[in-house]
């Protein structure tokens, strides 16, 4: 679901300044933070495999 810019406080409520919030952080700043390594393929390699396509 997409709501317009302008409706996103009102549908957030008091959570809205949070969702508006831009930040960005380097992966490898995320992961030293977390202390986590991905353990399952990337995108690439896991859309490589079709399993999430059809045929027919």
């Amino acid at each position: 679901m997409s709501i317009p810019a302008e409706r996103a406080a009102e549908h957030f409520t008091y959570f809205a300044p949070f969702v508006t919030i831009d930040l960005t952080m380097p992966n490898a700043d995320t992961r030293r933070l977390l202390d986590w390594e991905p353990a399952h393929p990337g995108l690439v390699a896991d859309l490589e495999k079709g399993h999430y396509f059809t045929t027919g």
